[in-house]
């Protein structure tokens, strides 16, 4: 089973992860109808790239077992922040994330988005 990130990650472009990001965000909003705005555009997003919730979340029975993807994060970033070509900005914030327990799925959009730049590897 792919899992969630993968899909996301390898079935939309940076600019609607953005979007969707943006979207999500706003689901924190005090007010219920930008609330509800930013679901429906969320969803709509989704279904216009062929995609679901589901198929961002999936449920199976090695739930509890990390990912491969998820599991080696560390190991990739540490090789990235050795990368030659990143910025300062970019190695400072790759080894800010290399200390997180876990990073979110955000944190692990940008360090792929960092190691495309490159010409790095991060999956």
């Amino acid at each position: 089973m792919t899992d969630g990130f993968d899909t996301l990650t390898t079935s939309l472009r940076t600019t609607d992860r953005r979007r969707l990001l943006s979207h999500l965000v706003k689901l924190g909003a005090p007010d219920p109808e930008q609330r509800a705005a930013a679901a429906l555009q969320a969803t709509e997003l989704l279904q216009r790239k062929g995609l679901s919730w589901a198929a961002l979340f999936p449920v199976g029975q090695d739930d509890d077992k990390p990912t491969p993807a998820v599991a080696d994060w560390r190991a990739q970033a540490l090789g990235l922040a050795e990368h030659p070509n990143l910025a300062p900005n970019e190695r400072r914030y790759v080894l800010k994330v290399v200390g997180w327990r876990v990073p979110g799925a955000a944190a692990l959009v940008r360090l792929r988005e960092i190691a495309e730049r490159v010409g790095g590897q991060f999956r």
